[in-house]
């Protein structure tokens, strides 16, 4: 599939899903002209890791998963930083 459709395949599925909140990274993603109050995309992990650090998650579950090359271990190690009640 061609690339543009593809992600417009996910961005409909992840709102069919009722997502409440998901956060894309990937240079792919950050060109992709939608946010959403579902959908938040980011060029990078070290941009996430940006947002991630100032604000408050309480309370949720969380899925982390994307390929080595994204350093999302990075991510589980701030956010267990940041409060002992995230379940990772």
């Amino acid at each position: 599939l061609e690339k543009k459709v593809l992600i417009a395949k996910i961005l409909t599925l992840i709102a069919d899903k009722n997502i409440e909140k998901i956060f894309l990274v990937g240079k792919d993603w950050d060109a992709w002209p939608t946010h959403t109050h579902q959908a938040e995309c980011f060029p990078n992990t070290q941009a996430l890791l940006k947002i991630l650090a100032k604000r408050s998650i309480q309370q949720v579950c969380l899925l982390i998963k994307g390929a080595r090359v994204f350093h999302f271990e990075d991510v589980v190690q701030l956010l267990s930083e940041k409060t002992n009640d995230t379940t990772l």
